[in-house]
């Protein structure tokens, strides 16, 4: 096999330059920033083999997030595999929204000058995956008990693995929505939820990433949104009055969930928009 050098590798493999950084990056151990200050160094045959491999993969139109096997969220690497959905940019408006609530939540608390000891907000997400939404609360408010549910087994042991890494305390639990949860759980300050929201005859569920990853972490019924009313239906069994709501959602489905939310006790409902200008997030207070 003729020797081959960083640059060459980079330039004859017919990826986006990021992603074929980031794959051979990967291989070798290195940053980007190491590629760029080292490219005349020469690949030895095991590491080439190696780098040609995940290349062949992501050509496949395999996910470079499931090649890695790790993907960032909000400043946060997390491991992500084909039993979690890839985490998106989009999600982050949801967590940042929840950060904002349990930040004004402690300041509530602070101008009541109670003499009661802060009562640590207590939060869930529901459908948590790979758990960057849980983590992610965990790790940026240390003042919350944060809890987390799934259906899927194989998904509850990756958001342990990614817990465990970031050092965060998270309790989770198996089973569909509330029903995961035990009698005496007592209840919630916030419930945060990305639930499967693409309708079962979507066309794009056959297009891109998409077609790598879960089913049921995608598909949301026939028209999309079972999810939503089975959460909302049962929301104030669970939550505090007082409580914020918030799911993530499809782009034309603000208005649809803004009524699920409506008919289900909640008010104050507003709908915050992606950085496309789409409806994104919706949240409500329980009553």
């Amino acid at each position: 096999m003729s020797s081959v050098s960083i640059a060459a590798a980079l330039r004859e493999c017919k990826l986006d330059r990021l992603e074929a950084q980031l794959l051979l990056g990967h291989v070798l151990g290195v940053d980007r920033v190491w590629l760029l200050t080292h490219d005349d160094e020469v690949l030895s045959d095991e590491r080439r083999l190696q780098f040609e491999s995940l290349v062949d993969r992501r050509n496949a139109g395999e996910p470079i997030a499931y090649i890695l096997g790790a993907r960032e969220f909000m400043g946060l690497e997390f491991e992500v595999n084909p039993s979690v959905l890839i985490p998106r940019p989009d999600t982050e408006i949801l967590v940042e929204l929840g950060l904002s609530f349990l930040h004004e939540h402690s300041r509530s608390h602070s101008r009541s000058r109670s003499r009661e000891p802060a009562r640590p907000a207590r939060v869930l997400d529901l459908g948590t995956g790979s758990g960057v939404i849980a983590i992610s609360i965990a790790r940026y408010c240390d003042s919350c008990e944060v809890y987390a549910t799934d259906v899927s087994d194989a998904a509850l042991h990756t958001a342990a693995r990614n817990a465990q890494k970031h050092g965060v305390a998270v309790q989770f639990y198996a089973g569909s929505w509330w029903e995961a949860l035990p009698p005496e759980i007592g209840a919630f300050d916030l419930v945060l939820s990305n639930p499967p929201y693409i309708r079962a005859d979507d066309k794009h569920l056959g297009c891109g990433d998409v077609r790598y990853e879960p089913l049921s972490a995608l598909v949301g019924g026939n028209d999309g949104v079972n999810a939503y009313r089975d959460i909302v239906s049962r929301s104030r069994e669970f939550m505090r009055s007082g409580a914020m709501l918030a799911f993530e959602h499809g782009w034309d489905q603000g208005e649809v969930v803004r009524e699920i939310m409506r008919r289900g006790h909640c008010h104050k409902i507003e709908t915050h928009r992606d950085l496309a200008g789409h409806d994104r997030v919706t949240c409500g207070v329980i009553t």
